[in-house]
């Protein structure tokens, strides 16, 4: 039960922030590509997500759920395993069902991530027929969330490391002026590292919501832009300027490696 109410609040969250970036991208631009987008969409996402979507929320999270109790039950077994003696056939029986759990968690949570936002996108679309949707984006456009997710990964870890490092770095230089004042004044500060400690561990933690959403919603706007494209026989019609600029750049590097693979197969095959 608290795998299920802790995975439903992530869900809530991926859903209400697709709601929001979907209604910035359908929206309709003015000549300088600007959208008018209500400063309460992120809380009228909220409300739809609870009020009309509960449901398919509450679906995937459960399947989420089950998997992590498993994944608990086993990680038990291993445990009471190595109480018992330690069998090293059951103990490796074990490791191999909790990686292939931990494998699937990984896989459900970035179908169910995608089936939210398609709910979020067309709001009629239950968790299965969302699901169906997401298969067929995926295969269409499969390579584009790659080398996406790929990007993301990279821009999350690099800005992560540096607002934390960055913070950690500022608050040291601050605590360096602490030498010039007396050891018997009420403000110099005692235990320097911890209190740098503090302030990067309070850093990482926002720098790493903050990736979290900027995340959530590049996926959001390419599943935006698949739909558009395929909902209008190929065009797109309220893409980001900015966004059709870095896709069609992506798209282009990736047709150019693709030719030079069919070269170095071309050479192979006639060595």
């Amino acid at each position: 039960g608290s795998f299920w109410i802790l995975e439903f609040m992530n869900a809530l969250y991926q859903f209400s922030i697709a709601y929001a970036v979907g209604f910035y991208y359908f929206a309709e631009p003015d000549e300088d590509d600007n959208r008018e987008v209500p400063c309460t969409v992120l809380q009228e996402g909220v409300f739809v997500g609870l009020f009309k979507h509960m449901g398919s929320l509450a679906y995937g999270s459960c399947i989420i759920a089950i998997i992590q109790t498993i994944q608990w039950l086993l990680r038990y077994l291993a445990a009471k395993n190595e109480q018992g003696g330690a069998n090293p056939v059951l103990g490796c029986i074990l490791k191999v069902f909790m990686c292939c759990c931990k494998c699937l968690e990984g896989i459900m949570g970035f179908i169910n991530k995608n089936v939210y936002i398609d709910i979020a996108i067309t709001g009629d679309h239950t968790f299965c027929s969302g699901l169906l949707n997401v298969v067929k984006t995926i295969l269409d456009y499969g390579s584009a969330m790659a080398i996406l997710g790929a990007a993301n990964l990279l821009f999350k870890v690099s800005g992560i490391a540096i607002l934390t490092g960055g913070c950690g770095g500022v608050a040291w230089l601050m605590l360096q002026a602490d030498k010039y004042v007396a050891a018997d004044s009420e403000t110099r500060v005692e235990g320097k590292e911890f209190v740098i400690g503090i302030s990067m561990l309070v850093a990482f933690t926002i720098a790493w919501a903050f990736m979290e959403v900027f995340g959530m919603t590049t996926d959001t706007l390419l599943y935006c832009f698949a739909v558009d494209k395929s909902t209008n026989d190929g065009h797109v019609t309220t893409a980001p300027a900015d966004f059709l600029t870095l896709y069609n750049d992506a798209e282009e590097i990736m047709h150019k490696r693709a030719k030079k693979r069919e070269k170095l197969l071309k050479k192979r095959g006639s060595q």
